[in-house]
């Protein structure tokens, strides 16, 4: 307060008369304005800031927040000469002794370079910069500036390949927007995580949230860039649905609005996508037509990710034209400009779309590169460990509800016992008391009688909380948390020893998309059935997550393995799956497995590293065709390190003898053999 009052004594020495709180509370929405300014009308930030700079105080928010939108400005344009000019006027707040003012200048500084370094394509410099702010330290800030720096970092991982943590930092960030004013944040948040979701394959979870929100949008009507924002989101998502209208129903929306609200940026993303939307319908003219119309408008703005989107989408179109070596060397440029940005999971992205539509076009060697290129950049995701923090994620985000529904149980079954016991004191003080005569003895043993009933009941009641935790309740199988407890039966000093099977239902999205949830729910109760009648009782077969299944088998012989790998097959693609509307589909399986501790070599994986081992042989299935298994018999690698490698370079691997595979197909479609 004392830095204030001599600020504002110093002001009036000059003849200046400070700001009143309501003129600076004024300045708020014209903050805001200039927050959500179209890309177009970003040329003019700088002296837009300038103008309100002038009415807000020295040390107020007001000041910083369009100090802060300065430098993300300069940031955004790469000007790094004009970003390092502000370096003096961050300097009071990031040397403050006010704990506060001193976290907030770091943050605002760091957020800055961090924006720089990714528009400049330098991923790992902008993951360097994210990394110097400590989260625990961020506590304190106001929400806006703990919703910027998740959203920020969350755009780092999720560029540099992390999508899993990305994906978590998501979820984070749409609980900040729905605690905010701003509806246009909480939009902007669900509108973020339903791409990361996209981008993970978690297709039903992506709609779920650009649904959500087209809905809270739906609060702001006449807020065009808020509508542009919700549609544009639900027809990215809806774009891999084989019905195309709803997405570019979506995205005309998205169009529509975005001209509404004059954002030529949007405009030029939205050109793009419909572009996208064409190239699927097989309508290659028109998506070259809308590609050519976006390329130039996206160069003029200086929007290079939306630039590298078009071009793309031209290359392809060309490509389905059949003017293959032209389209093919514009996609090599967007993909070689993305790896020079160290955007890999874009370039993996990029390599395995124009695989698909050279093989489609018949140049199959081509085709053959792009697949070998995506796989390789694939294989070096880590898909098991991105599948499984997914998991966690929509399970803290998704259970909630859940969540609160076991506590509440626990809580009711907690006050049972603490009633039971209670009545138990109360009872036998009575039984004391009555313990002089026989009638007191009959009613005691009577009253004993009743407490041993209740206790069972209440124990009974524990069992049945305790199995419904450990089973999913779609299938009726064991779930990951069971699953845990008992694999450690079959681990000796940290070594697995046992069979694992890791079986995936073929295009279960596809069913998904054409015959609804209740549709893919019957298959995944089909299969859960299926599966169980093709091992032991003894055997656990486990709901792992999604359209995965994981079996756990205690015997190790390979010619039981084997005869077990080519029962699964047969069981799931061996007849029609019945579906609720009366109608029937036919399905496959891929299989990856193997017996641990393998034979041929010294690496002796635990249970975690074992699934990634069965996990990384059955996306070998389902990359060489699907409906078939791949069991892995021999591995001669002295180290579980080794081993992954080798996995990892499956074909050079089995060039050099380093391991052996035994690959099973399974029954063609209609049940033949």
């Amino acid at each position: 307060m004392r830095v204030l009052a001599l600020c504002s004594l110093s002001l009036a020495l000059l003849g200046v008369v400070p700001q009143p709180a309501c003129a600076q509370e004024a300045l708020r929405p014209e903050i805001t304005k200039l927050e959500r300014l179209p890309q177009a009308q970003r040329p003019r930030l700088p002296e837009l800031v300038a103008q309100l700079r002038r009415q807000a105080r020295e040390t107020s928010d007001e000041q910083f927040d369009l100090l802060f939108l300065l430098s993300t400005h300069y940031a955004g344009e790469k000007q790094r000469a004009a970003l390092e000019g502000l370096e003096h006027e961050f300097a009071p707040w990031r040397r403050s002794t006010e704990t506060r003012q001193r976290v907030l200048g770091e943050t605002a500084w760091a957020l800055a370079w961090t924006v720089f370094h990714i528009r400049s394509g330098h991923l790992q410099l902008a993951q360097q910069e994210i990394d110097s702010l400590k989260p625990e330290s961020l506590g304190e800030l106001p929400l806006k500036w703990r919703y910027r720096e998740r959203r920020i970092r969350a755009n780092v991982l999720e560029e540099t390949g992390h999508i899993d943590e990305a994906l978590l930092l998501r979820l984070d960030v749409v609980r900040l927007g729905a605690q905010s004013a701003e509806v246009w944040r909480h939009v902007s948040a669900l509108a973020a995580l339903s791409y990361t979701y996209y981008r993970a394959g978690q297709h039903d979870k992506a709609v779920e949230a650009a649904k959500e929100a087209q809905q809270v949008a739906e609060s702001v009507p006449d807020d065009h860039d808020v509508q542009a924002e919700a549609q544009l989101t639900l027809g990215l998502v809806l774009s891999e649905d084989a019905d195309a209208m709803p997405s570019r129903r979506a995205y005309e929306q998205s169009l529509h609005h975005a001209r509404l609200a004059g954002d030529e940026s949007l405009q030029a993303l939205l050109l793009g996508n419909l572009a996208d939307s064409y190239l699927r319908a097989g309508d290659y003219h028109r998506a070259l037509a809308l590609a050519q119309e976006c390329l130039p408008l996206a160069q003029r703005l200086k929007d290079e990710s939306t630039e590298l989107l078009a071009m793309h989408n031209m290359g392809l179109a060309k490509i389905g034209l059949k003017r293959v070596a032209e389209g093919k060397a514009d996609v090599l440029k967007a993909i070689a400009t993305e790896r020079q940005k160290g955007a890999t999971t874009s370039v993996s992205e990029g390599w395995e779309e124009l695989g698909q539509y050279l093989e489609r076009a018949g140049d199959f060697a081509g085709a053959m590169q792009a697949f070998e290129e995506h796989r390789r950049i694939a294989d070096t995701l880590s898909r098991a460990d991105q599948r499984k923090r997914v998991l966690e994620a929509q399970e803290q985000f998704d259970a909630e509800r859940r969540e609160r529904e076991a506590q509440l149980l626990g809580q009711q079954t907690v006050l049972q016992g603490e009633q039971i016991k209670a009545r138990n004191l109360q009872l036998l003080q009575w039984g004391l008391l009555m313990a002089s005569g026989l009638a007191a003895m009959v009613l005691l043993a009577m009253i004993f009688k009743r407490m041993r009933q209740t206790n069972r009941e209440l124990a009974r009641s524990n069992e049945e909380l305790a199995v419904r935790s450990e089973r999913d309740p779609l299938t009726g199988l064991a779930n990951r948390r069971f699953f845990q407890r008992e694999v450690l039966k079959h681990q000796l000093e940290d070594k697995l020893q046992a069979s694992l099977f890791l079986i995936d239902i073929d295009h279960f999205k596809r069913i998904n998309d054409s015959y609804g949830h209740a549709g893919g729910d019957a298959v995944l109760v089909a299969v859960a059935q299926r599966l169980r009648a093709a091992v032991r009782e003894q055997d656990i077969v486990v709901r792992w997550g999604g359209e995965e299944f994981l079996v756990l088998v205690g015997t190790r012989e390979p010619a039981l393995t084997y005869a077990l790998a080519l029962r699964m097959l047969r069981e799931i693609g061996g007849t029609p799956v019945a579906l609720p509307q009366g109608q029937s589909v036919h399905i496959t399986g891929s299989v990856g497995y193997a017996s641990f501790p393998l034979p041929g070599g010294s690496a002796t994986p635990d249970w975690e590293r074992a699934i990634d081992v069965v996990d990384a042989l059955m996306y070998q299935a389902k990359g060489h065709g699907r409906n078939q298994a791949w069991g892995l018999t021999v591995s001669r690698a002295t180290s579980v390190a080794e081993l992954m490698q080798d996995l990892g370079e499956l074909n050079q691997a089995r060039e050099r003898g380093s391991l052996e595979l035994q690959v099973t197909p399974g029954p063609m479609p209609g049940g033949a053999p």
